[in-house]
């Protein structure tokens, strides 16, 4: 609502049939964080678990906050995601406030009174947002569409978007040689596939799982099976049975 008053009910957000609050902004814009204002009222229905999505269309792609509201009257203001990579800022026009889990919802809805977003929407710094994000959503395309054309072995297709797409790189080096190594020649080279494995060992690949295994090292533990009435014979293991 636009009065800015927390003791009038009527002027509030409510969500009592839909389990999500749809905001479209006025232009696109980027957003740094919320400022969510609650109702005065000692019975509200909080939000313990949120998420805020936010996007170019009412899809909101982007997951931007996953936090809750505390269940009291006091003003909340949380930052939100504002990047997509490291140096991609995400442009926002929609926006979806809804709840992390999909529990019923109390007879009196889900309340918070007020919504303010903050961020930036002039035409210079927008211009460069969508620049570099459309840039990077082709990119994206580009390189699902690559995974793609490698899994089927499009090897034609895949070439030709490469060379077209040459800043795009689908995967390591390293990976396309082994897997050029275990898959595209007709005979596999082991002695290839060693040196390629080394390489991704001295350049550390491994260490996150290394790392795994020393904290918590795996050890087999061995038992005897008791021998069954149905059970196969020693060397029966091999044999397929068909049940008639």
């Amino acid at each position: 609502g636009e009065d800015n008053n927390t003791q009038i009910l009527g002027s509030k957000w409510i969500t009592s049939i839909t389990p999500f609050l749809l905001v479209k902004l006025d232009s696109i814009s980027t957003v740094n964080f919320v400022v969510i204002k609650k109702i005065s009222r000692t019975q509200t229905a909080s939000l313990k678990d949120l998420k805020i999505y936010g996007g170019l269309n009412q899809n909101c792609r982007h997951e931007l906050l996953h936090s809750g509201l505390r269940s009291d009257e006091k003003p909340e203001t949380f930052s939100l995601r504002t990047k997509a990579t490291d140096d991609i800022l995400i442009p926002i026009q929609y926006l979806k406030i809804a709840p992390a889990n999909l529990r019923p919802i109390p007879a009196n809805g889900h309340y918070s009174w007020n919504l303010e977003f903050y961020g930036r929407k002039d035409q210079a710094h927008i211009h460069s947002v969508m620049s570099s994000y459309d840039k990077y959503r082709e990119n994206v395309v580009a390189r699902l569409c690559l995974k793609h054309f490698k899994q089927v072995n499009l090897t034609e297709a895949y070439k030709a978007l490469s060379l077209s797409k040459p800043d795009i790189l689908l995967e390591h080096p390293l990976i396309s040689s082994l897997f050029s190594s275990l898959v595209e020649k007709q005979e596999i080279n082991v002695q290839e596939c060693e040196k390629v494995l080394d390489a991704a060992s001295a350049n550390g690949f491994f260490k996150g799982y290394v790392s795994d295994i020393s904290d918590n090292p795996y050890c087999p533990h061995w038992k005897i099976i008791p021998k069954q009435k149905n059970s196969p014979g020693m060397r029966g293991g091999h044999q397929m049975c068909i049940d008639e």
